[in-house]
């Protein structure tokens, strides 16, 4: 059998997978990518895990890859028909599948926190010396202070990270309580 390379739709990729003959479906983004939302039935190999994976990949028959929009599957698919694999392309990827209205699977998981976290330390903290504008401003408000606009400003501006790391935090812990909820 020879190794080829095709492409479908994420509507045949739907219907694959409500099929009776189940595609081997890979994921190629990242773990924090993945984590944020993958196909149910997805195996997550990434980058050079996929090429030390790939021997181990059946040759009798498809393998199913979806990335994002289609453009990394695409190029790990070259990569796994040069090694002799039959390899099947879900043009559009996940933003296909969501454009659809067709759920993906979420992964609590703490990485979602990191970008904002990062922006707290970074805008949500500047300037550092001699205190952060984000402290002064609310010592303004607790104190009742006439404020300018330049004051409200800088309130959101340096308050915003703030109120995004909470609701990640919240998204988070909501997502943890309805895996607890679902596993009891």
């Amino acid at each position: 059998m020879d190794a080829s390379l095709r492409s479908v739709e994420v509507a045949d990729l739907r219907q694959a997978l409500e099929g009776e003959d189940v595609p081997l479906l890979i994921d190629v983004r990242t773990p924090m990518e993945f984590a944020g939302g993958h196909i149910e039935g997805a195996v997550n190999l990434a980058g050079p895990n996929l090429r030390s994976f790939a021997e181990s990949l059946p040759r009798d028959r498809e393998v199913w890859l979806v990335c994002r929009s289609g453009a990394r599957s695409m190029a790990a698919g070259r990569q796994l028909v040069e090694m002799g694999h039959r390899v099947v392309n879900v043009e559009g990827g996940t933003v296909a599948w969501r454009k659809q209205g067709w759920g993906v699977v979420e992964e609590p998981s703490l990485t979602r926190l990191i970008f904002p976290g990062l922006a707290c330390l970074t805008l949500g903290l500047a300037p550092f010396q001699p205190r952060p504008h984000v402290a002064e401003k609310l010592e303004m408000l607790v104190n009742n202070r006439l404020w300018a606009p330049i004051d409200i400003f800088d309130l959101a501006m340096h308050g915003a990270p703030w109120i995004w790391l909470a609701w990640s935090a919240f998204g988070l812990l909501r997502m943890l309580n309805s895996k607890g909820a679902q596993s009891s």
